[in-house]
């Protein structure tokens, strides 16, 4: 047994010699051992994972949370374009005249500043709308009139607020619309706009057989000379629904008529749910009607008001709450469910003074 046991003993043995020699370099080949490298124990060895060698880091968090990208513009609804600057809206206005084809524009942006230059309709169709959710403001930075519109020409604005526009002539600093034009506003705003020295007409201006409808809309804080809000001439018909004129003023150095609104030369005015509040005409000279001043046209108060307004001035003064003169032609007022109250000319009570005096329907109260 044991001469059987002896020889495998020293099998193994060598063996493992031969094994040992290997790892270290041994060459049993013969060749140069200086022309073969030695074969490194690493070699033999797995590499260490690199999550050995370290401790994994935790993620580093970013400073602010990412944020999302800008949506991208609503399309423009079926017939219409997007407007994003006033100088897209000049250059359509600028397409219309060689064309002549209506303009339909959606006003996405919050303000479109003009620079100097009012938007001026010459006998086309124009469509503003504001989309945004205050709408969009159209601000001529009192610089120029806002809006011009002549030459049979129809504008259409909803939800616009036109602001700071400012009338070097003839009047209208917001809109001046004539030559038997026709403007449509719904739910706008007039705010801050002015017709310079001498002029009439700080928000809107309408005469020359014009036609103007304001619907849910507000006139506030304009000046003018006459018709600090609103002025209206010669054979046009202006319409205010559900509307307000307030804080606007007349004021000059020569006769001041309308703080609120004037109405001259066979024109119709009718308000229907509308008011003329806290309004003034402040002159050097005559001064007539703190909220409204009407002279040889028509009037018609229906479920409306002329409240808190004041006319003021160094010499004869009438008409707190509304001054109505007549032309050869008739121009009596008529007021039906409709209040005129807390008006005052220089410091007195004096609501109306009308020659002849108005007609007055059910509910009235002066």
């Amino acid at each position: 047994m044991r001469a059987l046991l002896l020889p495998a003993c020293v099998l193994l043995i060598s063996a493992h010699r031969f094994l040992a020699l290997q790892t270290t370099g041994v060459n049993f080949s013969g060749a140069n051992p200086s022309s073969q490298s030695p074969r490194p124990v690493r070699a033999l060895l797995p590499s260490p994972s690199p999550s050995l060698l370290q401790p994994a880091l935790p993620p580093l968090l970013p400073t602010s949370p990412p944020q999302p990208p800008l949506p991208p513009p609503f399309p423009a609804s079926p017939g219409f374009k997007n407007a994003y600057s006033a100088a897209d809206i000049l250059h359509e206005l600028e397409l219309q005249q060689a064309d002549g084809l209506p303009v339909s524009l959606e006003l996405p942006m919050k303000s479109y500043r003009l620079g100097g230059t009012e938007l001026g309709l010459r006998g086309g169709n124009l469509t503003l709308v504001g989309t945004g959710p205050d709408g969009a403001t159209i601000d001529a930075q009192n610089l120029s009139r806002a809006f011009l519109v002549h030459k049979a020409g129809r504008l259409h604005l909803r939800s616009i607020n036109i602001a700071n526009g400012v009338a070097p002539s003839d009047g209208g600093g917001g809109l001046l619309i004539g030559n038997a034009s026709a403007a449509i506003l719904v739910n706008c705003t007039i705010s801050s706009c002015t017709a310079e020295d001498g002029l009439a007409g700080g928000g809107v201006r309408a005469f020359g057989r014009s036609t103007l409808t304001l619907i849910d809309c507000k006139i506030i804080s304009c000046k003018a000379n006459n018709g600090g809000g609103v002025s209206v001439w010669a054979y046009c018909s202006v319409e205010l629904m559900n509307s307000l004129v307030r804080n606007c003023i007349a004021s000059g150095v020569v006769n001041t008529f309308g703080g609120g609104v004037c109405g001259e030369g066979s024109s119709f005015l009718t308000l229907t749910n509308s008011a003329i509040i806290d309004c003034i005409a402040n002159g050097t000279r005559q001064t007539l009607g703190g909220g409204l001043f009407l002279m040889g046209s028509w009037v018609t108060f229906e479920n409306s008001a002329v409240y808190s307004c004041l006319a003021t001035g160094r010499s004869s003064t009438k008409g707190g709450g509304m001054f109505i003169g007549a032309y050869p032609t008739s121009s009596r007022p008529a007021l039906i469910n409709s209040l005129l109250i807390d008006c005052a000319a220089s410091g007195f009570i004096d609501t109306v003074r009308a020659f002849p005096p108005p007609q007055r329907g059910v509910g009235c109260t002066k």
